[in-house]
């Protein structure tokens, strides 16, 4: 988005004067950028304080930052929004896009809070923001490994297109993932378990044929691994992706029903176990589309029945059976 664009909608909503400035190590920000641009992952995590290190791990944060930096490339200036001594909003002019950033610090001038969001693109229809009466695409209780709306609750934010997209896992009485070593894929209690369509619609995209990784590695040739594209009734596209190889159940052209069997849950692709990936998307293309919020009906969440949800990061959701097979 071109920065005179981007000014011009916060002058709008914003009275006072956005001003536009190098990166510089004298605002908290600045150090943020500055170790960004240096490749300093490590350093950024060690301004965090304790509240942010107990959510976000080392490993995680410099995820984020490294796909950030793959995705956008360096940040080149900022443009003050609101600043003080203890928050600041800045809009940041990376290489290839804009992101609103916030920043705050606690007593100590520790990092508390810090967050990296997508400047929203114009012209999108309403509708296509948010889509409404999803089912819960497995069987059982899952849990929410990303999902949310913040960079802490959800490292997928800094994609556009996988803005509001959930990681689900599934885990047993003391929190652990697999049982034995975790060093097979069938250790983990997610694998193999069926997928279903949460909604009616029509299959555009299928891919099959990909090899699962050993847990710990992963597949970049192939980020999806195997996964399923279906275009819903309303437009909206849905993405499922690492599933298990020759599992997927469905082709490009096939209508779906709520309830039917799209594959079984792998660990191929950009995966380090097995695990499902889920988001929407208001368009087909990957590189241009923006993410579009699921909410779920009829969900159980940490044992509560709720009628329609978005759930976050380290709830545990369940859902009605679906299944139609």
């Amino acid at each position: 988005m071109p920065m005179r664009k981007v000014i011009n909608v916060i002058f709008l909503i914003i009275p006072f004067v956005v001003f536009s400035q190098k990166l510089d190590d004298k605002s908290i920000y600045g150090k943020i950028l500055n170790h960004f641009n240096e490749y300093r992952y490590d350093d950024i995590y060690d301004m965090y304080g304790d509240g942010m290190q107990n959510q976000l791990r080392r490993e995680d944060s410099g995820n984020f930052f490294r796909a950030l930096k793959n995705n956008y490339g360096n940040a080149l200036a900022v443009n003050v929004v609101d600043d003080d001594t203890r928050r600041s909003k800045v809009i940041v002019n990376f290489q290839k896009d804009d992101f609103l950033m916030d920043v705050g610090v606690d007593d100590s001038l520790k990092i508390s809070v810090l967050t990296l969001e997508p400047i929203e693109n114009e012209g999108i229809p309403e509708s296509l923001t948010e889509i409404h009466n999803m089912g819960i695409p497995f069987e059982g209780e899952w849990f929410v490994l990303w999902g949310g709306d913040t960079m802490e609750e959800n490292y997928h934010r800094i994609e556009k297109s996988q803005q509001y997209a959930y990681d689900f896992i599934k885990l047993d009485a003391i929190n652990r993932s697999f049982t034995g070593t975790g060093s097979s894929n069938g250790d983990y209690y997610c694998w193999g378990k069926k997928i279903f369509s949460p909604c009616d619609g029509e299959v555009v995209f299928a891919m099959d044929g990909i090899y699962d990784n050993e847990p710990g590695k992963v597949n970049p040739a192939f980020l999806l691994g195997n996964c399923v594209v279906i275009k819903t009734y309303g437009g909206t596209y849905l993405i499922f992706a690492h599933l298990k190889e020759n599992s997927v159940a469905v082709k490009a052209g096939d209508p779906v029903k709520k309830g039917g069997i799209l594959g079984l849950c792998g660990n191929s692709g950009n995966s380090t176990e097995p695990h499902l990936h889920i988001h929407a998307q208001d368009s087909r293309d990957f590189n241009y589309s923006r993410g579009v919020k699921i909410y779920f009906e009829n969900i159980y969440v940490n044992g509560s029945f709720e009628e329609k949800y978005s759930p976050v990061k380290f709830q545990r959701v369940g859902g009605l059976n679906i299944r139609v097979d």
